[in-house]
């Protein structure tokens, strides 16, 4: 009588695990986040964050930062045509590196989450899966574009075809903590500074801030410093780099 192996037995169980992970791994999209997928499967919410061709898009849970965060980096006004959205890079950069695109819902409280990313060819995104459901409009949506150079995040503006190119364009960001005056310097890839600006005063904590980034000669890597006393003159700083508009 032959005996069972065994250990063969789980060698091909282990394997056939592996290979349905690779599977799984290999049909998420470039730029989508795996977690957000998995964590998304037990969220009983509308539209949830799935994969959708070529990028990744719906509802997630709600992100509590204590951090100023970018939530947007855009030219012109966002246009939805139809049941489509198509965004392209923004940039003076002569990087072609593909740029990492990511959506929120801008609103307190907001719950949806856009991932993917921007080629030379741009990308489209199709309302009527999670953006229309969840009534997100052109103001509500939030859009940024990102690329690593030199190991850090540099924000790239992004754009519908539709908007003009003579546009400035608008950087958001949202406030962790209540803000009495926010400043703010741009320098250029030479180190070049602009002269500081105030772009917001007496801020409530959440707050949505706004400041413009004008259209540059030059192109490289800019440097947005930003300095914002709060409540009992509690004074901070944050820096970040982007790249200047067409």
């Amino acid at each position: 009588m032959l005996k069972r192996r065994p250990g063969r037995m789980w060698y091909f169980f282990c394997v056939g695990l592996a290979t349905t992970a690779l599977r799984a791994a290999a049909e998420i999209p470039a730029g989508c986040s795996a977690t957000l997928l998995e964590e998304s499967r037990a969220l009983k919410e509308i539209s949830p964050y799935s994969v959708r061709g070529t990028y990744c898009d719906g509802t997630v849970g709600i992100l509590n930062s204590g951090e100023l965060l970018v939530v947007s980096y855009t030219v012109g006004d966002i246009q939805f045509r139809a049941d489509q959205l198509r965004l392209d890079i923004f940039s003076r950069s002569n990087d072609k590196s593909p740029v990492h695109l990511i959506g929120i819902d801008k609103r307190e409280g907001g719950s949806y989450r856009l991932d993917g990313v921007l080629g030379t060819t741009g990308l489209t995104v199709a309302l009527t899966a999670a953006i229309h459901p969840k009534k997100i409009d052109e103001k509500a949506l939030g859009l940024m574009g990102w690329r690593t150079v030199d190991n850090q995040r540099v924000y790239v503006p992004v754009a519908t075809t539709r908007s003009g190119l003579d546009e400035t364009a608008h950087l958001s960001l949202r406030t962790p903590a209540a803000i009495i005056q926010a400043d703010y310097q741009i320098c250029d890839a030479t180190a070049k500074c602009a002269e500081q600006r105030t772009f917001a005063r007496n801020q409530t904590a959440g707050t949505l801030i706004s400041l413009l980034i004008p259209k540059k000669s030059g192109g490289g890597t800019y440097t947005v410093k930003l300095t914002i006393l709060g409540p009992a003159n509690r004074l901070f700083g944050q820096v970040f780099l982007i790249e200047p508009p067409l």
